[in-house]
């Protein structure tokens, strides 16, 4: 006889959590897309359909929270010890899997006479371990990853199960990366036992597959996919809708029009643009913009007018693009990684601002008698869509520099940024930093490729050979912005991304792009 072990979820829990008083706490949510849900297995989700099936049925340790910082998830809290290399995951134990009638059939036939349904260390570990066999390296700082990848070793050495609820997780070398990978990588959860008993169709359909998310796969065609409200979830995170149907038309134009129609509340179209009832938004990768110089001319090769020029942007007067998230006070966002507190009070702006002794006028006069010249002529170059930020920024130079300086604006195409970045036709420009990752790494590794760079040998050590705890890396990143900044290389003005939308009957709730994967449910109230 089979031994499962559940916890339900009851409304009084909700309530507790302010779950139940949603407005669409028993509504459908319909979204359009293109592509059908083909594969159910997380690991191998391979478009945005199956990315939303995956992040909303299973969850990992870590997910991202409604502001796109790191947050609690499977784990219930964690702790990394001096090193920064031995990191200890507390699991919820209320945790268990979603078990169907028709996985519980195939469990009898499949000869699994009890099932412990808990979600454990084990299964996290397992689930590690499938992530690392079929990735390439993006785990690989875990101890004994590698090994384990190509062969040489029948675990991963750095995982262990302390007890069914702790796992200890012991990295080979300090990746400060490690926490955001956790967050956005399909590293979940798997039943070892279940999964093996299944062999190649395990997570073929909904019945050959368990979850631990918030929703489970009801019915999945290709025509339509129906995940249901999880009735066994257990977590500290609010769910709103009882019902999430993902219809598949396999062309843009009839999704637009039958989302017009009011036949969806949601339409995801070929260029991962989202359209909801309120309004289209463009759902470009994470970017932090900025100035940037090109030391491939005579203007930007100066130091001293990078200087200049960037120590008298005024962001109270800057007129943001409406697709831009917020301001960015840093070239390094809090969000990026787990430094928070090394980033949230530096500005670019403050760290170079004029000094006393010396006002922005007279900087820009010995500038000119240095060029011999009675103006400063400088070649601004912007994406159409930012052309109002630019103009907001050239008016308060003129109002600074009178006559003295004259900007000879050009807008280009956002499809033209790689042939801009390569050119000399422009001084300074509004350009992107996307990193691969939402980390502090990658933001630098970016920056590294800009046609203007200043590099200081010392802190381009430490970047490659992180001291010995995060806390002193995150010094080192902070002191790379910094100089950076005070060498006028690039001051970023603000972010894009896709982290917030408004659809129809999902207010109240967060819906957020990571890579595609739409999450329906937290805490946070979203803002349109």
């Amino acid at each position: 006889m089979k031994k499962f072990i559940s916890i339900l979820v009851v409304c009084a829990l909700l309530l507790s959590l302010g779950a139940c008083s949603l407005s669409g706490n028993n509504i459908k949510f319909t979204i359009g897309v293109l592509d059908s849900v083909v594969i159910l297995d997380p690991l191998f989700a391979d478009n945005s359909s199956e990315r939303i099936v995956a992040s909303n049925c299973f969850e990992g340790l870590l997910r991202f929270d409604g502001e796109g910082k790191i947050d609690l998830a499977g784990a219930t809290g964690y702790t990394s010890d001096k090193t920064a290399l031995k990191y200890t995951f507390k699991l919820n134990p209320d945790a268990v899997w979603f078990v169907s009638e028709g996985a519980e059939t195939l469990m009898e036939t499949s000869g699994i006479t009890e099932f412990d349904a808990r979600v454990t260390a084990d299964d996290y570990i397992y689930g590690i371990e499938r992530f690392v066999l079929n990735s390439e390296s993006e785990l690989l700082s875990i101890k004994g990853a590698s090994d384990y990848q190509k062969g040489k070793a029948e675990k991963i050495a750095g995982l262990k199960a302390v007890d069914d609820f702790t796992l200890e997780i012991t990295l080979s070398e300090i990746d400060t990366d490690f926490l955001y990978k956790l967050a956005s990588l399909p590293v979940y959860p798997c039943d070892k036992e279940f999964c093996e008993s299944l062999d190649s169709i395990f997570c073929s359909t909904p019945t050959t597959t368990l979850y631990n998310g918030p929703y489970y796969v009801k019915e999945s065609s290709a025509a339509e996919t129906i995940l249901e409200r999880n009735p066994d979830y257990s977590s500290n995170i609010q769910i709103g809708n009882k019902t999430i149907v993902l219809y598949s038309t396999g062309v843009a134009d009839t999704l637009i029009s039958r989302f017009n129609d009011g036949n969806y509340d949601l339409v995801l179209t070929p260029d991962t643009e989202i359209i909801t009832d309120k309004k289209a938004v463009s759902s470009s990768p994470s970017s932090i913009w900025g100035i940037a110089f090109n030391c491939e001319s005579e203007k930007g090769a100066d130091v001293e007018i990078r200087k200049l020029l960037t120590s008298t942007i005024n962001y109270d007067k800057i007129t943001l693009p409406d697709f831009a998230l917020s301001e960015a006070k840093t070239i390094i966002p809090g969000i990026y990684g787990i430094y928070d507190d090394v980033y949230s009070s530096f500005k670019p702006a403050e760290t170079v601002a004029p000094s006393k002794a010396k006002e922005p006028s007279e900087k820009l006069d010995a500038i000119l008698k240095k060029l011999g010249t009675d103006t400063l002529s400088v070649r601004f170059s912007v994406p159409s869509a930012m052309e109002k930020t630019a103009e907001s920024m050239i008016k308060n130079w003129e109002k600074l520099f009178g006559e003295k300086l004259n900007v000879d604006l050009d807008t280009f195409e956002l499809k033209d940024l790689d042939d801009l970045k390569e050119s000399s036709d422009y001084d300074l420009a509004i350009l992107p930093i996307t990193p691969e990752m939402r980390t502090a790494t990658s933001v630098i590794n970016e920056l590294e490729d800009f046609p203007c760079y200043y590099t200081d040998k010392t802190i381009s050590s430490k970047l490659k050979k992180p001291q010995a705890t995060s806390e002193k890396s995150a010094k080192d990143f902070a002191a790379i912005e910094k100089t950076v900044a005070a060498n006028g290389v690039f001051v970023p003005l603000f972010y894009t991304g896709s982290s917030l939308y408004l659809g129809k009957n999902i207010e109240g709730m967060y819906v957020a792009d990571g890579g595609n994967a739409l999450y329906f449910y937290s805490g946070v109230l979203v803002e349109e």
